[in-house]
């Protein structure tokens, strides 16, 4: 990967899936879950002729949810590291929940770009009101 790409780096997909565990809190979420929220995110024009993609429409776009996980992984890291994120090793399996870091954070970010990115997330949470793994993933099947 590029230095120098703006999308799809750990800095840029971290505040998605920051983004995505503030507006989820308190809920635990599974990697999977956040693999498939992040992919609804960014395609969110794939999902509702009403609402514009934050990232351009690609050929083949499906297989980033295959592709992803260990960009996904590294960026949970770098949240965790941040403090962030915390990470539950529980009955659920491996989770992730936002800090109280995570909504101060995120006030302070005004870029367009973050703005787009924090009304997606408020978007999904309305329109599929769930984090549930196997509903997200029959959304895909």
């Amino acid at each position: 990967m590029s230095q120098n790409n703006p999308f799809n780096n750990p800095l840029e997909i971290g505040l998605r899936l920051l983004s995505i565990l503030n507006e989820a809190f308190p809920k635990k979420v599974t990697l999977q879950s956040l693999i498939y929220i992040d992919y609804i995110i960014i395609h969110s024009g794939d999902f509702d002729d009403n609402t514009l993609s934050i990232h351009a429409p690609v050929p083949y776009r499906e297989s980033e949810i295959f592709i992803k996980r260990n960009l996904i992984k590294d960026s949970m890291d770098f949240l965790l590291y941040k403090n962030l994120a915390d990470i539950s090793y529980d009955a659920e399996g491996i989770t992730y929940t936002a800090t109280e870091d995570s909504t101060p954070f995120l006030e302070k970010l005004s870029e367009e770009y973050t703005r787009e990115l924090l009304m997606r997330v408020k978007w999904f949470f309305k329109k599929y009101e769930s984090i549930d793994e196997i509903i997200l993933k029959n959304i895909f099947s």
